[in-house]
């Protein structure tokens, strides 16, 4: 093959494997789109006495790491909670017992909540941002 072809052939699979690469690790250094897509104001939809819940990053920690999460008839400032994996961890009044379990779901754009010591279940929708 000629080097007039061969050298823009190559440079052309470099800019795409680089393109690709780019792509591919950004998606890696991003996160768990919980981390982010989580923040915010949900509520059940459906129920006659609907969940509404504040998910907020957590002023006391500087990473993406920690959140507060607020009822609006709870007494306290909000529930801690923290980032595992794919999923937040709320934690009751004794922060080492996990009273619920938020995950994302990114294409509904919903949040399951559920107690992992009951199974209890709701289905929340964004409210807003």
């Amino acid at each position: 093959m000629p080097r007039k072809v061969l050298i823009p052939l190559v440079a052309a699979a470099v800019v795409c494997v680089a393109v690709v690469a780019t792509a591919v690790w950004r998606q890696v250094d991003a996160g768990p789109a919980i981390q982010t897509k989580a923040l915010g104001v949900w509520q059940e939809q459906t129920a006659t006495r609907p969940v509404r819940l504040t998910v907020s990053a957590a002023a006391e920690q500087s990473d993406a790491s920690g959140y507060r999460v607020t009822y609006p008839h709870s007494l306290t400032e909000g529930f801690p909670a923290k980032l595992d994996g794919d999923r937040i961890l709320m934690s009751g009044e004794n922060t080492t017992d996990v009273v619920w379990v938020i995950t994302y779901d990114e294409g509904a754009d919903t949040l399951l909540v559920t107690s992992p010591s009951t199974g209890e279940r709701h289905i929340l929708r964004r409210v807003s941002r």
